[in-house]
């Protein structure tokens, strides 16, 4: 077990509510404040990061990206982690709008098409969102898991760990108490073969 899971696990049953468990990461909430919660990753590899330096950074503002205070990474002789401070989101239940954004990205749903029902259902701040949607778009890898395979066959064992697939499941959306949507998690890594799946501790504690 890393640093990582076990900082979590140690927050956890010292009576911090878990906001959400992912494969990479939990989210603590703090029992100081209800503006803002820590994510606690559990490997510097989580493509969480890259989505922090390639979407978040250079979208700060937009509505539809997470708000995120800071982030600090821990190097460790032989794991490493990292721990965000970050704004308090809800789980969404706008799912055709979230639908719709994976449409878009995968091509699935014209940029016309995407504009007008966007307009139909009275989505505010569209061209934000299209930004939003393009960048995540134009810095993932692979789309599809046929991708994926395709693209760890093709590479040397190393280049495939930084390797983003296309993960916008309804878990990785969320939305602020206004109701905007926000993005929270786009990627997952190709290979996820070497991760350590925080999540599968947490349905432990949560079904015994």
């Amino acid at each position: 077990m890393n640093t990582g899971s076990r900082l979590a696990k140690k927050l956890s049953i010292r009576g911090n509510t878990v906001a959400g468990v992912g494969c990479y990461s939990a989210v603590i909430e703090k029992r100081t404040t209800d503006k803002t919660v820590i994510k606690i990753g559990t490997t510097l590899t989580d493509p969480w990061l890259q989505y922090y330096e390639s979407v978040i950074v250079p979208l700060k503002g937009n509505p539809f990206v997470p708000k995120v205070n800071s982030v600090r990474e821990f190097h460790g002789y032989d794991e490493e982690y990292y721990i965000a401070d970050m704004e308090v989101l809800y789980p969404t239940a706008n799912t055709q709008l979230s639908e719709l954004c994976r449409e878009y990205i995968t091509g699935e749903t014209s940029l016309s098409e995407f504009r007008e029902m966007c307009k139909l259902w009275e989505v505010s701040n569209v061209k934000d969102l299209e930004v939003a949607l393009d960048t995540i778009s134009v810095n993932t890898d692979c789309y599809t898991h046929e991708d994926a395979c395709e693209a760890v066959d093709n590479s040397i064992d190393w280049e495939h760990q930084e390797l983003r697939m296309l993960d916008l499941h309804d878990g990785n959306f969320m939305e602020r108490k206004d109701g905007t949507l926000v993005i929270i998690d786009p990627w997952c890594n190709v290979d996820m073969a070497d991760v350590e799946s925080l999540d599968i501790w947490w349905d432990e504690q949560r079904h015994g």
